[in-house]
């Protein structure tokens, strides 16, 4: 639950984040740093994102086009898309949550009675239908966490 509450931040403030100035520096230890704000004794430099430009080049270009010329289909560079950067952590913890979530798909599907606590210490055995909504919930969690990244 806290994992998921902490996901829900971090997806939340992601938009924010993308308006915001990053800044990138290396630490006495060699390692390149990220962040909104350098430390005061390190040189920082302000890290651009690299942001597709709107398709108005198109736009001009269709306005120049001779209508009198035979139209042909203009010859573009297959290129593949770039991922984007994922912080390590994010991976790991991702990969630790997809294990899980596994873990207790397989409990569920081969165990017919299961019994969970709630948050005041009861102890209850999950009816048919709960035990079908945790095994499609937990199904849901396991494509969105068992994603490969390279």
């Amino acid at each position: 639950m806290k994992n998921k509450l902490i996901l829900l931040l971090v997806a939340s403030l992601l938009p924010t984040l993308c308006l915001a100035t990053i800044y990138q520096w290396t630490d006495a230890q060699g390692q390149t740093q990220y962040g909104q704000e350098p430390p005061a004794n390190v040189e920082a430099t302000v890290v651009k994102p690299k942001v597709a430009p709107a398709s108005t080049t198109q736009k001009a270009a269709d306005k120049t086009v001779d209508k009198t010329a035979p139209q042909t289909q203009p010859k573009t560079a297959e290129k593949e898309p770039q991922k984007p950067e994922i912080d390590p952590k994010v991976v790991e913890e991702m990969a630790i949550n997809c294990e899980r979530a596994k873990v207790y798909l397989k409990d569920i599907e081969s165990k017919p009675r299961i019994r969970l606590q709630d948050a005041s210490g009861n102890v209850n055995f999950l009816t048919d239908e709960e035990r079908n909504q945790e095994i499609v919930k937990t199904k849901a969690a396991i494509s969105k966490f068992c994603v490969q990244y390279k």
